[in-house]
């Protein structure tokens, strides 16, 4: 028998990647059909891209060949990249006198993605500049990196000159 089309049966596990994943078989069913009326599964497939995702990456293309005959099929997927970055719980702290550090202390910080779902940040993740403060500081502001594309926000503080007595000490 010749081979007519495929089809993919059964979607893999997962469908919606990060930027840089590698696409995932793992679940998927691919049905080869013939001339003759008949259909089966396959496994020796081939797809494309099959490197990092990227932006753009919307479609997996599958391809089959048997007897000579290349047969193809597209499979829609996500891949979410990071987009911004708010702050959701804004810091315990936000008055400060000159000299202090900037304090994280109950800042929660999200990560937005391309596909609308978000993700706390470890506070490890995320750097906050400028860390030891000024009079002239009315904000810090916080980067986050991710697969190269980097999202920043700002958080509003207040710093104001503490006086200090050199003679008493």
């Amino acid at each position: 028998p010749n081979l007519t089309g495929i089809s993919i049966i059964t979607n893999p596990d997962k469908m919606t990647y990060k930027l840089g994943q590698f696409f995932d078989t793992t679940g998927m069913v691919v049905t080869a059909s013939f001339d003759n009326g008949t259909s089966k599964p396959v496994n020796g497939y081939t797809y494309s891209p099959a490197g990092a995702l990227g932006k753009n990456d919307t479609t997996i293309t599958i391809s089959y060949t048997k007897g000579g005959i290349t047969k193809t099929t597209t499979l829609t997927i996500v891949v979410a990249y990071l987009v911004s970055i708010s702050i959701t719980t804004p810091p315990t702290y936000t008055e400060y006198y000159e000299g202090d550090n900037f304090n994280k202390y109950g800042m929660v910080v999200t990560a937005n993605y391309s596909n609308n779902s978000t993700a706390v940040l470890d506070e490890s993740a995320y750097t906050v500049t400028p860390t030891s403060l000024v009079c002239a500081d009315t904000y810090v502001t916080i980067s986050y990196t991710e697969q190269g594309i980097t999202a920043t926000t700002t958080q509003a503080v207040t710093v104001t000159y503490y006086p200090y007595d050199y003679t008493k000490s």
